[in-house]
């Protein structure tokens, strides 16, 4: 039996696309990013309407039962500038130099304070913005990052040699502002058991906490309904004594971001495990959900499953992680 083609002509669409941008970027200058960020946007924007409709709805839906009134077209216009942006940020990372988009950084001060104990840090993150904004920020501080990926992240949802191929290119904006990734095996507790060597090690671990991809996720209120939150950063904390913090990105215009560390949620190693977790997800969700009220354009969250259809995803790129 033949195997669905739709499958195969978007993995192709993939590779011409990500192609086509490595070799129009090896000619185009780094310092003009901005502009071919405002271009790519403008054009992409004229010729998709509907989804402009579509996510602008699904905010509206969502923030005004919690007060929030606004331009929600221009808020979707801007949430998918940033989508598209990421796309390009992550094929200029494919080149020597990398991507080095204008970044601000606040709240190291919490983290040095975390590290200053010995025991590590989690920097437990929410899914705003470019996935690689918070990596390289963190490594051009000098604190690279550890971080815990799903082996579904990046293009990984096809077989064969290319679909393989795709989540390395993906990844190499990432990567080379990695200390390590630490993939989350299907069977095995292996990646825990390099986790936990890491944060004895004072190392900075990264987790995301708002893709509801892990084991052991839990169901929790979030802007007004129910949704999937992992659970292991409070829990390795608790098991490690690490300090966990949370931390966002907001998207502050073509090439400009601001990474914002803040203050550790409070972990009591001496109370059971699911209470733990259920009182630090509560902090977690709380934090989470003041920041997408304040700056709902920077949230990824809007593409992803059980908010918008799958079939309005911006772009072919895959989950963050």
């Amino acid at each position: 039996m033949l195997r669905p083609l739709r499958p195969k002509l978007i993995l192709l669409r993939a590779f011409v696309v990500v192609g086509t941008g490595y070799a129009f970027t090896s000619v185009w200058p780094a310092r003009f990013d901005g502009r071919l960020s405002r271009s790519i946007t403008w054009t992409y924007l004229e010729t998709h309407p509907r989804m402009i409709r579509v996510l602008a709805g699904r905010m509206r839906d969502r923030l005004v039962p919690f007060g929030v009134e606004a331009d929600f077209d221009r808020l979707a216009r801007a949430n998918i500038a940033m989508r598209l942006e990421e796309d390009l940020g992550r094929i200029r990372g494919m080149h020597r130099r990398g991507w080095k988009p204008d970044i601000e950084l606040e709240g190291i001060e919490h983290l040095e304070a975390a590290l200053a104990d010995g025991h590590g840090a989690i920097l437990w993150r929410m899914s705003f913005t470019s996935s690689p904004v918070t990596k390289v920020a963190l490594a051009e501080s000098g604190y690279p990052l550890v971080h815990l990926s799903s082996p579904r992240h990046g293009w990984a949802r096809w077989h064969g040699r290319l679909g393989r191929r795709l989540p390395q290119l993906h990844n190499m904006a990432e990567n080379r502002f990695l200390k390590e990734r630490v993939l989350v095996q299907d069977a095995g507790l292996e990646y825990l058991r390099v986790l936990l060597a890491r944060l004895e090690e004072n190392e900075v671990v990264s987790i995301f906490g708002d893709t509801g991809a892990g084991k052991r996720d839990v169901e929790m209120s979030f802007l007004g309904r129910t949704r999937n939150f992992a659970s292991g950063a409070p829990s390795l904390a608790r098991r490690s004594g690490c300090a966990l913090l949370t931390v966002h990105t907001v998207w502050l215009g073509p090439q400009r971001y601001r990474v914002v560390i803040e203050e550790p949620i409070e972990i009591d190693s001496s109370m059971a495990r699911h209470r733990v977790i259920g009182l630090a997800l509560e902090e977690y969700i709380e934090r989470l959900e003041r920041h997408i009220i304040e700056n709902p354009a920077s949230w990824r969250g809007w593409h992803t499953r059980g908010i918008t259809p799958e079939s309005s995803t911006v772009t072919a790129g895959g989950n963050s992680g």
